[in-house]
């Protein structure tokens, strides 16, 4: 394969549970970086967050040279400098979004102006908060809800149990839209976008403007939203990756996000050595 560019996802892709990035896993990417080819990012977060994550979280010494965030509502090629803004929902499609999941007793979950949104605390948030570091919080009410006149988001999450995003994952594909579509982005994680937006989509955009062939391009993933991006180049997933996003991708890797599953599918099939 000639790979000349490899996108990864993150969370229970390319870092542990812990969202730490192992050792070895580390050094096969300063190895890419160092030997002239091409990373970028897939995530649901937004760009300008994940810009940051080489250096700051990982210690690394190079910058991205693509990121795709808000699960496709962003591309950015570092090269040049463009940056892609698609199909922010608005405010009334959010309440709408929220109103429909509400008998499911979901735990709204969104990030607007600085401020973390959210109907209660509870363990999973808590993990979250302390994972990220956020500190402004805002528990959502009616009157809360009304203060929101100018809210515009790319996506809207809700937090929970495994059970219960699959609940939430069921009761949204028994309830299709024209506008918004909901996927799994972590196992406790669903998130309910424009319908337009998808990783998938952001790589075509990338494609377009760069000219460079699906075929070069190697993307790695665990789960739903990043169904059509892996389907469109050379998909990795994950093997502690969800079934429907295994069934999307070419390849499934022999080792878990714990044990360094994204670097060593890389050494064994794309660059044949070992990194040491």
């Amino acid at each position: 394969m000639d790979i000349q560019l490899f996108i990864f996802d993150n969370d229970d892709t390319l870092v542990t549970k812990k969202r730490e990035m192992l050792p070895h896993t580390k050094k096969v990417l300063q190895y890419l970086h160092d030997h002239g080819y091409m990373l970028g990012l897939a995530s649901g977060r937004d760009v300008e967050q994940l810009k940051s994550y080489p250096r700051e979280r990982w210690g690394l010494d190079f910058d991205l040279d693509m990121i795709i965030g808000a699960n496709g509502g962003e591309v950015y090629d570092a090269h040049t400098g463009r940056m892609h803004v698609f199909n922010k929902m608005s405010g009334d499609t959010i309440r709408e979004i929220d109103n429909m999941l509400k008998p499911l007793n979901v735990n709204t979950q969104f990030y607007f102006n600085g401020k973390m949104y959210l109907n209660r605390m509870d363990d999973l948030v808590a993990a979250s908060i302390e994972r990220n570091g956020y500190d402004n919080i805002v528990y959502l009410n009616d009157e809360v809800w009304e203060s929101l006149k100018d809210l515009e988001l790319f996506k809207i999450g809700y937090r929970g149990t495994e059970e219960a995003t699959d609940r939430i994952n069921a009761f949204m594909k028994a309830h299709p839209s024209d506008k918004f579509r909901g996927v799994r982005t972590q196992t406790t994680m669903f998130e309910v976008g424009d319908i337009h937006n998808n990783k998938g989509h952001g790589l075509e955009v990338y494609c377009q403007d760069t000219g460079m062939k699906y075929e070069n391009i190697m993307a790695f993933g665990d789960i739903d939203n990043d169904n059509e991006m892996l389907a469109l180049c050379q998909g990795v997933c994950m093997i502690n990756g969800a079934p429907e996003t295994k069934a999307c991708a070419k390849f499934v890797t022999d080792y878990d996000n714990e044990h360094d599953g994204v670097a060593r599918f890389i050494e064994d099939h794309v660059l044949h050595i070992k990194v040491e």
